[in-house]
């Protein structure tokens, strides 16, 4: 299991981001199928449409490693707004503890909390926890729009 939040309100609210992006690719390939002639033209521009918007959904490349020429096109990907819409939804005051605190190994067991920090990106030195996964939620929390990508 993949051990996600366990309250209704996060288990609604990501039923409702899956539901919404299945209609929203749904009428992706009809629109593609409605705009061309045959079948196989409609199946070479939907994979080609699909596997971009895979790419440019932020899980694959994240949005501040995107080329600046083409990163507009994470306005028009709907895997975009719910994959941000997930992770502000599964990590959103998320208390996470840290395993791996930098420096530790040998010569460090006697190192004080104050003078190590968690590895992971977002962290902040003397905790060993980390308040949400910043790496790719931080842009969207805290501005308060992970909710508002359901629109």
């Amino acid at each position: 299991m993949p051990n996600l939040r366990h309250t209704a309100g996060g288990f609604f609210m990501y039923l409702l981001f899956l539901l919404t992006i299945q209609q929203c690719m749904s009428f992706t390939f009809k629109c593609v199928a409605t705009v061309t002639k045959d079948g196989t033209t409609a199946h070479a521009i939907g994979g080609l449409w699909v596997l971009m918007m895979c790419v440019y959904a932020g899980f694959v490349l994240p949005l501040t490693q995107m080329h600046h020429w083409i990163k507009w096109i994470h306005y028009l990907n709907p895997m975009f707004y719910c994959f941000y819409s997930l992770m502000g939804n599964e990590f959103h005051r998320r208390h996470m503890d840290c395993y791996q605190l930098v420096p530790s190994g040998p010569g460090y067991e006697n190192t004080s909390l104050s003078n190590q920090i968690c590895s992971i990106p977002g962290s902040i030195a003397g905790r060993d926890w980390v308040l949400e996964m910043t790496t790719y939620t931080r842009p969207l929390i805290l501005n308060g729009t992970w909710c508002g990508n359901t629109g």
